[in-house]
């Protein structure tokens, strides 16, 4: 298992242990809806649809067609907040030492974390 992975999980499972990842789900959410993504990608269905016959089209088949343009059509905006919330969380957390004792696992060094003491000092000075 490479370290970049070990350090995601570990990440991930910190924002789930403090909450963070079910309010940023929130966020996303209400700024996907508040922006008419949505409704867009709605809409994008449909036209999938018909343009198939609703015999002729499965589950899966949908989610192929539409993902691509799903992602695409995430407003810049949207996206930015939402990497600014999560290298707040992340600073907030390694300025705090919070990542040293869950993380401490074979594979793992102080090294490994210099990019989250870099986005703890950048967010301090900000």
């Amino acid at each position: 298992m490479s370290k970049d992975y070990q350090m995601k999980a570990a990440i991930n499972q910190k924002m789930i242990e403090m909450g963070e990842r079910e309010r940023l789900k929130e966020l996303l959410r209400a700024k996907l809806v508040e922006s008419g993504w949505k409704d867009q990608l709605k809409a994008h269905c449909k036209d999938v649809i018909r343009e198939k016959g609703l015999e002729h089209v499965t589950v899966e088949d949908l989610v192929t067609e539409v993902t691509p343009k799903g992602r695409a059509l995430v407003p810049d905006s949207v996206k930015k907040e939402l990497l600014q919330r999560i290298r707040a969380f992340l600073a907030q957390h390694a300025a705090l030492g919070f990542w040293l004792t869950p993380i401490h696992s074979p594979g793992f060094s102080k090294s490994t974390f210099s990019g989250l003491k870099c986005a703890a000092a950048e967010e301090r000075s900000r």
